[in-house]
């Protein structure tokens, strides 16, 4: 599958995502959070960040933290700024 492919798949389904990943999304990311012990003065990198929901959890626990969130999808990256999260996250396709 091409990478214009995917991104237009992306950004698609971007503004249904959470809604229909709901579960899943909190379950996986939950847990990566708890697993991955991120130091509060790391800066983080994610890439795929999607619509912004793992920066939205580490945020919430620490919100000083800094994240550099990178997505193939202008469309989900819009979903971030939507979300009012868009302040502490620096995002970029």
């Amino acid at each position: 599958m091409s990478e214009g492919i995917i991104r237009q798949q992306y950004d698609q389904i971007a503004r249904q995502y959470n809604q229909r990943w709901s579960t899943y999304i909190f379950k996986t990311l939950s847990f990566l959070n708890a697993w991955s012990a991120i130091d509060p003065q790391a800066v983080v990198l994610d890439l795929g960040c999607g619509t912004g929901e793992f920066e939205e959890l580490m945020l919430s626990q620490q919100p000083r933290q800094q994240i550099v969130g990178v997505d193939i999808s202008s469309k989900m990256l819009e979903m971030v700024v939507l979300q009012k999260i868009s302040q502490a996250l620096s995002i970029g396709l």
